[in-house]
């Protein structure tokens, strides 16, 4: 579109095209060099310079008497700008060099420059990170351990180093994730409680990130039991709240991430740790059964506890102790959380049992529920030895005491086996006492007159009660005191003549003193040759 030459005079002036053109492709023509309005075709990616100049020109040749004047046009026919690739996404772990880029390089098409330019797009409380040359795909950069930099490749045309968007530019984006290594995980401490029906409060630790790239904790729950299982009311909160169903142990797990887009990132490894909250039920209360007892018995014996059974998946147990108090060895339980658990008592022996119900966690009691307890005793009872109450004993008015003389009885084990003295007495006199009814040299005064049956009875004795599992044996000892007899009175000599019926004698009576009959006997004494007399 130069501006057409117009002569002075009748020497033709006259406008010339020149071409200019530096690149790969053929040179374009112009249709008409002398022609201000020619016509040029360019192939797309190039610019041409032209040069529009204006001499005088005389019988075809250029005179230059009158200097030249010229003037120069550029036609850019930018091509198209291929598809920018930034490359793929980038991510390490705490990398302390820089990233290289791999972004794709860019062709121009023809002599007319296409570049492309890196620039960094980035929001974080450090320093932004630059790119060693915003011009080279693989330029590289460095990324504070912990950000997230966004770099746009935009590919352009550029003339004289200034961007040209006739054609419009094309871009693409990458992303370079310099994740930081995840702090240790802090879930708290352990926590228990009892029929507790508020919500637990977690206290893990709160995650700071250390960039811009998020660092988040997330609880998860571990939950084996047939409630529901209980739900964090935020996940993300290390303070959440969580209900536990009394008799339930949940175990919850916090664990640290990155997060980019709602999306967890582990390039650095997660850390993890984990809590147990505890909520024990109240313990049901214990039953042991009822007590037992038997006499010499060589097989064990069953026991009776009403079994345990869990409110939740915490585990409630019942378990036996023994107690004993004895010579003999200890007896054992055959399984001490076993209920219906066999035991063998040895007989003469007496054994407590406490069936206590706790909760046990990892095969440790815990009792922030209290345990429940029972008591049950098994008696073995001990056949009760003969008893042997000694001689029978007599003596002539004494007036000092008897000393009884049974043989004392020896218990075979830890249950009491005593003999016990009782008086059968009849007579009208008080009736005597044992000075101690347990000791088998006893004392007991009889009054000159009197006898006494005293019984030494062996048994058990439990709690001071007698108790005939065992039957009893028993021996029976009598005490003779005798009184002195009164004077005898035989009453004064008779006579007759010729008495053919009965003398009555006239002795005087006898009047018993005690209980011991005291009497008067007739004895005859006849020297003759009749038959002797007989009385009465």
């Amino acid at each position: 579109d130069a501006t057409p030459v117009v002569s002075t005079g009748n020497i033709q002036q006259i406008g010339t095209w020149t071409v200019q053109y530096t690149g790969a492709n053929t040179a374009p023509t112009v249709s008409d060099i002398h022609d201000p309005k020619a016509t040029i075709t360019v192939t797309p990616g190039d610019q041409v310079q032209l040069t529009w100049t204006v001499t005088s020109i005389v019988n075809g040749v250029v005179n230059t008497k009158c200097p030249a004047t010229t003037d120069e046009v550029i036609i850019y026919n930018f091509a198209a700008n291929p598809a920018a690739n930034a490359g793929a996404d980038q991510e390490d772990c705490g990398r302390t060099t820089a990233f290289t880029l791999d972004a794709t390089p860019v062709v121009s098409t023809g002599n007319i420059q296409q570049i492309g330019t890196w620039t960094v797009q980035y929001t974080g409380a450090n320093a932004a990170p630059t790119v060693s040359d915003i011009h080279d795909p693989k330029a590289t950069i460095t990324v504070t351990p912990g950000d997230q930099v966004q770099l746009t490749w935009t590919v352009t045309s550029i003339v004289n180093g200034v961007v040209n968007t006739k054609c419009p530019a094309t871009t693409d984006v990458v992303t370079i994730y310099n994740f930081a290594a995840n702090p240790a995980a802090n879930a708290g401490a352990d926590q228990e409680d009892c029929g507790r029906t508020t919500a637990f409060t977690l206290d893990a630790t709160p995650v700071v990130s250390t960039g811009n790239i998020q660092q988040i904790g997330t609880w998860t729950v571990q939950y084996t039991g047939a409630n529901t299982a209980p739900t964090v009311s935020d996940i993300h909160d290390p303070k959440a709240t969580i209900t536990v169903t009394p008799g339930d142990q949940v175990q919850l797990t916090w664990t640290v991430t990155s997060m980019v887009n709602g999306v967890v990132n582990t390039k650095c490894p997660a850390t993890t740790d984990v809590v147990v909250l505890y909520n024990f039920a109240a313990n049901p209360a214990a039953n042991a059964g009822a007590d037992q007892e038997d006499c010499g018995r060589t097989t064990a014996f069953t026991l009776d506890a009403t079994p345990v059974v869990s409110t939740g998946n915490i585990q409630q147990i019942g378990t036996w102790t023994v107690q004993y108090t004895g010579a003999n060895t200890a007896p054992t339980v055959s399984d001490i959380h076993d209920p219906k658990a066999t035991i063998t008592v040895t007989p003469g022996d007496q054994v407590q049992l406490t069936w206590t119900v706790t909760s046990i966690v990892n095969g440790v009691v815990n009792t922030k529920c209290p345990a429940t307890t029972d008591e049950v005793i098994i008696y073995n009872f001990a056949a009760n030895p003969a008893a042997n109450a000694g001689a029978d004993q007599e003596d002539c008015g004494r007036t000092t005491a008897f000393t009884l003389d049974a043989t004392p009885v020896v218990s075979t084990g830890n249950i009491q086996q005593i003999g016990t003295w009782t008086v059968q007495y009849t007579g009208a006199n008080t009736a005597p006492t044992v000075s101690d009814i347990h000791d088998p040299k006893a004392t007991i005064t009889v009054t000159p007159g009197d006898q006494v049956q005293l019984t030494w009875t062996v048994t058990s004795i439990v709690n001071g009660v007698v108790n005939t599992k065992c039957p009893a044996t028993t021996d029976v000892v009598t005490i003779y005191n005798f009184a002195a007899n009164p004077a005898a009175n035989a009453g004064a000599d008779q006579e007759d003549c010729g008495r053919t019926t009965a003398f009555t004698l006239d002795a005087t009576p006898v009047v018993s003193t005690g209980n011991i009959q005291q009497i008067g006997t007739w004895t005859v004494q006849y020297t003759g040759a009749n038959t002797a007399p007989t009385v009465s």
